[in-house]
């Protein structure tokens, strides 16, 4: 039994070519072990990572409270750490103020080593809220490795050695040496 649904899961493994949807992160599902639904006509699965997420954790970007998994969409709900909007069944979300997090950007790593930059960035709420000089075109932060624009108060990979290295989460996940997805 799974607290985000009301039947069973069984372990089955999934085929590269089942085009399966996790019903947690809404993510297509990878080749490997999933859980699906024991009843026969509820499609619901949910991949490795989305059934071992923890119920609660607490994450430095909200140290005042913990964050809890919701298990029901939240329409109308914005990531504080990207600032997307939520649409996944699965989401962190403070039952105390309005901050929440996509499951993906609550597990971001404290630090990632990125190709191109001979510091390790260290993950940061806001460049704002941290008062630092990061690389700036007309009083606007810029992303060191795309040029675009940070949005007001998400978060960000800054350079702590530099003080002046700052990229966007997704470019600095996708030039990472190596991510290990972080959640406690």
């Amino acid at each position: 039994m799974h607290f985000s649904h009301r039947h069973p899961l069984c372990p089955t493994h999934i085929q590269e070519d089942d085009e399966i949807i996790c019903s947690g992160c809404e993510l297509t599902l990878s080749a490997g072990l999933a859980y699906k639904c024991s009843k026969t006509n509820c499609e619901f699965y949910l991949d490795e990572l989305c059934f071992e997420l923890p119920r609660d954790i607490r994450h430095n970007s909200h140290p005042k409270h913990p964050l809890v998994l919701l298990s029901s969409p939240c329409h109308g709900f914005t990531c504080s750490a990207c600032g997307d909007s939520c649409t996944a069944f699965f989401n962190y979300h403070c039952q105390t103020c309005e901050f929440g997090a996509h499951v993906e950007c609550a597990a971001l790593p404290e630090m990632v080593k990125i190709e191109g930059h001979e510091h390790p960035l260290t993950l940061i709420c806001s460049l704002v809220d941290q008062k630092i000089n990061a690389h700036k075109q007309d009083k606007e932060f810029i992303c060191n490795v795309c040029d675009g624009d940070f949005p007001d108060g998400c978060w960000v990979y800054y350079c702590k050695v530099c003080q002046c290295a700052a990229t966007h989460l997704d470019c600095a996940i996708a030039r990472a040496e190596d991510h290990e997805p972080h959640l406690q």
